[in-house]
């Protein structure tokens, strides 16, 4: 056999692997997707994700506050806010260790200490979010229908990392921005989160709104969210009895058509033991109560 047939030996080779390697994804540095999860679901991988960095600029969002006050004259109005973001900055050890000493409460991003925060919510009829309550419960048949819509879309899907199941996500909202190709295949459930609901935080960049999927035999491991000043809220559009989700030390399951309301900054998982059905929800990230529009505001300019 001369040179020129082993050359082409060679070259037919590695061509033929490297087409295998494309075919079925497999590549030097490159993660092999779970069996369970489906395919349309991709992990988070951007490198400006808020949830997934350490740390906020704490600096920065002072120098951005101090912006904000100048321009609207509202120095009295964010005297709480400023003071939280001093403290951040010139206390945040002493801070991150009386949260943690508990155990139970510990935001990764931004602690606001003057909030009056609790693990979970129980409205009433005379709840300053109830009104946003009742308009979610009002739509749950129409927001089921939009959701059977996206859960057939090859394209939307996102999935948060977990050892065991799949927990997925369809954004219409993600850190603040909203996501118009899924918003075009959900417009009901889009037009009552953009006209409706008062207290979304449209704009803010840990407010989202998504629907939210978990397999059979899924568990969510015990974990935080980035601030205080949130109040989270799951309409169920779909669950099982032995699927449950627990905030601090209390354990509570969804009803279909009904909203759980808590605070994620407390540590909370999720375990699903049914066997036969996935947990649904549309999640909404909601303002706590406790801001004023002028704080609101300010967040969202510093953040």
């Amino acid at each position: 056999m001369d040179n020129l047939q082993w050359f082409v030996i060679v070259l037919v080779t590695i061509f033929s692997a490297i087409s295998f390697l494309f075919y079925h994804r497999i590549w030097p540095g490159q993660k092999l997707s779970s069996p369970k999860s489906p395919a349309r679901c991709l992990k988070c991988s951007s490198p400006t994700c808020v949830r997934c960095v350490d740390k906020l600029d704490y600096n920065l969002i002072r120098i951005k506050l101090k912006q904000f006050i100048k321009l609207t004259q509202s120095q009295q109005a964010l005297t709480a806010l400023h003071q939280a973001v001093d403290n951040a900055i010139n206390c945040k050890d002493e801070i991150e260790k009386d949260l943690a000493a508990s155990k139970m409460q510990c935001p990764t991003s931004l602690y606001l200490p003057y909030i009056l925060t609790q693990p979970w919510y129980t409205p009433d009829a005379n709840w300053p979010l109830m009104d946003d309550i009742r308009l979610l419960q009002q739509s749950y048949p129409q927001i089921k229908m939009e959701y059977e819509k996206a859960r057939y879309c090859q394209q939307g899907w996102r999935q948060n990392n977990e050892d065991q199941g799949c927990w997925s996500l369809f954004y219409l909202y993600n850190q603040g921005n909203k996501i118009i190709d899924n918003c075009n295949i959900c417009p009901r459930t889009t037009a009552l989160i953009d006209h409706q609901l008062r207290h979304f935080m449209r704009g803010h960049v840990f407010g989202n709104a998504c629907f939210s999927t978990i397999t059979p035999s899924t568990r969510i491991r015990s974990h935080y969210g980035p601030c205080n000043y949130r109040i989270r809220c799951h309409l169920c559009l779909q669950t099982v009895p032995e699927c449950s989700l627990k905030v601090g030390h209390q354990t509570r399951q969804w009803l279909a058509g009904q909203c759980l309301l808590f605070d994620d900054s407390y540590q909370h998982s999720v375990q699903h033991d049914g066997r036969d059905q996935d947990r649904v929800i549309l999640l909404i990230d909601l303002w706590h109560y406790q801001l004023s529009p002028t704080e609101r505001q300010a967040l969202n300019y510093v953040m």
